[in-house]
């Protein structure tokens, strides 16, 4: 969600959760809660779901999903920080050697 760092820094706070379903497959769930390091500015939430799985020696599958909440966020000033949600999911195929 952030391609430059915010004046007041930025904290990411997470955790996540990965179990390995039926084919192998592991999932992992992660939560991110993101402050600004100087202020107590909130910039929000975000959900990732990432699933992965080898083929062979050489191939990978990935994907992931994505969900930002930031209808909540707060800046320092109480004004919304960044009022809007946002989804994302995307695959890659990966070949290595």
């Amino acid at each position: 969600m952030f391609l430059a760092t915010p004046a007041k820094g930025l904290r990411d706070a997470y955790g996540f959760v990965q179990v390995t379903v039926p084919g192998d497959v592991p999932l992992r769930l992660v939560y991110h809660s993101y402050e600004a390091d100087n202020g107590g500015a909130d910039f929000g939430q975000e959900w990732d779901v990432v699933a992965s799985k080898k083929f062979g020696k050489n191939w990978t599958v990935l994907t992931k999903y994505a969900y930002y909440d930031g209808k909540d966020a707060l800046g320092s000033l109480g004004a919304p920080a960044v009022p809007f949600d946002k989804h994302l999911f995307w695959a890659q195929v990966e070949f290595n050697f």
